[in-house]
Order: C-alpha cells, then sequence, then structure tokens
C-alpha cells in the first residue's frame, strides 16, 4: 500500500496529493484486502477444525462435542491431542495407527 501511494505521489500532477480521492482510493482497497484475506484465513481454519473434529470422533466412535471439549482442554500439537485421546479411549498409544 505504502508502495503505491508513494508512486502515486512521485507521479501526481496536483500539489496535495495525500488529498487527492485516488490516493485514499489505495488504501481502501488495501484494507479492504486485508479484511478479506483475514475473513477468508478464519473461514478457512474453521473448516479444518470442523473436518479435524468430524475424523477425530469418527475414528474414536464418539460424539464432535465430546472431543470438542476434550480438545478445549488440551494444549498441545494434533498429533499429541490424537494420542491423549485414544489414552482416554483406553487405546495403548504405543500400537494405534494414525488416521488415513
Amino acid at each position: 500500500m505504502l508502495d503505491e501511494q508513494n508512486e502515486f505521489k512521485a507521479n501526481y500532477q496536483g500539489r496535495e496529493p495525500e488529498k487527492d480521492g485516488l490516493y485514499h482510493e489505495i488504501e481502501f482497497r488495501a484494507r479492504k484486502r486485508y479484511n478479506k484475506l483475514t475473513e477468508n484465513g478464519y473461514t478457512d481454519e474453521n473448516d479444518k477444525l470442523f473436518k479435524l473434529i468430524k475424523a477425530l470422533s469418527k475414528h474414536f466412535k464418539s460424539t464432535p462435542d465430546t472431543i470438542k471439549d476434550i480438545m478445549s482442554d488440551f494444549n498441545g500439537s494434533t498429533e499429541k491431542l490424537f494420542f491423549h485421546i485414544a489414552e482416554l479411549h483406553g487405546q495403548n498409544k504405543d500400537t494405534i495407527e494414525f488416521m488415513n
């Protein structure tokens, strides 16, 4: 955004480029792009989380709500979460296979 605004100022023919509507439009477009990327990031992460919950609940034959409760109290990696849930379900973590 700043590069584009600086280029606009360098090529501007008038006296006060910062007061020009096109100058402000550059910032508006940049903020709009940022907000859209952030929104898409949140949506993508949310989708991945729901897919993980669904896969774990299917693998361990448990309800999604149970998996969510376990995840909310857990503080570790996804791999450690998998082994933690396996232990809670009475499975030996040394012989358990990962999800396919």
